[in-house]
Formats: C-alpha cells, sequence, structure tokens
C-alpha cells in the first residue's frame, strides 16, 4: 500500500498521482520566468539606445547653436 507522499525506493523523489500536475505548474512558472528575464534582458539596451540618441540630439542642437 502506498502512501501520499511515499518517496519511490532508491530514489528519493515523491510517489504520488499529482505529480504530473505539479510538474505542469512549475513548468508554466519557469516559462513565464523566461520571458520575464528575456523583457529584461532587452531593456537595458532600449535604454542604453534611447540614450545615446538624446546625447547626439543635445550634442547636435549645442554644436548648432
Amino acid at each position: 500500500m502506498e502512501r501520499k507522499g511515499a518517496l519511490k525506493p532508491g530514489t528519493g523523489t515523491p510517489m504520488n498521482k499529482y505529480k504530473h500536475v505539479g510538474r505542469h505548474r512549475i513548468v508554466a512558472k519557469v516559462d513565464k520566468l523566461v520571458t520575464v528575464c528575456n523583457q529584461l534582458e532587452f531593456q537595458p539596451t532600449a535604454t542604453q539606445s534611447e540614450s545615446h540618441h538624446l546625447l547626439e540630439t543635445v550634442l547636435h542642437h549645442a554644436l548648432s547653436a
């Protein structure tokens, strides 16, 4: 007879009928985290690009005056 939360012999991993549901939730959370990380990865690039453009504009106006 298997208890809920019992461990698979020799593996240390839980044996329960809900483990596939847990995997799907974990995968969904990881997917969300990857999406957020990807957004954060490109955010500094966009900010740097905007800063560079602003600097060019200021320099252009300052030198042409």
